[in-house]
């Protein structure tokens, strides 16, 4: 575990499963015992790995001029690009287990992702693409705000089992650790309000729709009622427990002349702390001979009312 000045943390992390039957046709649905909604985490999973590595590509290219002209900020991307790194690796574990046990085309679909983002590549200039990287940065620090400091984000850690909830739980503070790395760069290369906001309208288009055809895909291999699975996911979105109403306001704020990444961020410092406690106390944290930290999150660890202790204070 790397701590740098700035607060940004690149832990590391090592995800186990339950040990799957020889020729076993019954997957786990770890949320809420529900396959429909089980599959929207699988969806967002599958974006993951390449997503992390474009958003990488999109700041390292300027990383001489980071580090000559903005020391401070170099320090911070550093710590951003340890934390995609390994955010990518444990996604990959998650996303091939996924194979296996639902045998779900992970690799394929991983693979179209990719696609889309070198089309990306091929069609934005530079600083465009560092925009969609900034955008899908605000995405994943607003759904990230959400999972830790709502009602509803409460709601989904208690249906989640482990070890999913704690990857999810530390995917999600440490994309609030990271979230200004992006913008920064941004800012920092005169991107400009303008080309901001019309990246965040495509962007927001273009990833709802792939997720959400990705995760049609995966019910209709499973044969699950279609009309059913609309249902509870358009519920699960708008109603109970309600994410993307929920992120609508973060959201929004992207398009607030002046607008960074830090507003409304005065209590996320103690939130963290808080969540680092809950990991570090469903998980087992281990150190090797150099004295680096591990978090193994596991299938045997306690129920979330086992530690509700820490859950957030806004119930």
């Amino acid at each position: 575990m790397v701590k740098a000045d700035n607060g940004i943390v690149a832990r590391s992390v090592r995800l186990e499963f339950e040990k799957l039957a020889e020729g076993s046709n019954s997957p786990l649905d770890w949320y809420d015992n529900d396959a429909a909604l089980t599959e929207i985490f699988h969806a967002l999973s599958i974006t993951f790995p390449a997503g992390e590595t474009f958003f990488i590509d999109t700041v390292v290219r300027y990383g001489s001029r980071i580090k000559e002209k903005r020391p401070e900020l170099w320090k911070q991307v550093q710590q951003f690009f340890k934390q995609e790194a390994m955010h990518t690796a444990i996604h990959e574990q998650w996303n091939a287990r996924i194979e296996r046990e639902f045998h779900h085309p992970m690799s394929q679909l991983e693979d179209a992702v990719e696609r889309r983002l070198k089309r990306v590549k091929r069609f934005l200039d530079h600083r465009s693409q560092l925009a969609v990287t900034a955008c899908l940065e605000h995405f994943t620090a607003g759904l990230g705000k959400v999972l830790l400091d709502s009602p509803g984000g409460t709601q989904v850690q208690m249906k989640s089992k482990q070890p999913f909830r704690s990857l999810w739980i530390w995917h999600a503070l440490e994309e609030l650790e990271h979230k200004s790395v992006s913008f920064d760069v941004y800012e920092f290369l005169n991107g400009g309000y303008l080309r901001r906001c019309l990246v965040m309208l495509f962007v927001t288009g273009k990833f709802m729709f792939v997720v959400t055809k990705i995760w049609w895909g995966l019910i209709a291999r499973r044969k699950l009622s279609r009309l059913a699975s609309v249902r509870k996911y358009l519920l699960f979105m708008l109603w109970n427990p309600g994410i993307l109403v929920r992120f609508f306001p973060h959201w929004l704020a992207w398009f607030i002349p002046g607008y960074h990444p830090t507003w409304f961020s005065s209590h996320e410092g103690s939130l963290i702390n808080r969540y680092i406690k809950l990991l570090k106390r469903d998980s087992e944290v281990t150190k090797d001979s150099r004295g680096k930290t591990t978090f193994v999150f596991r299938p045997s660890f306690p129920t979330f009312a086992a530690i509700g202790a820490f859950a957030p204070a806004k119930l």
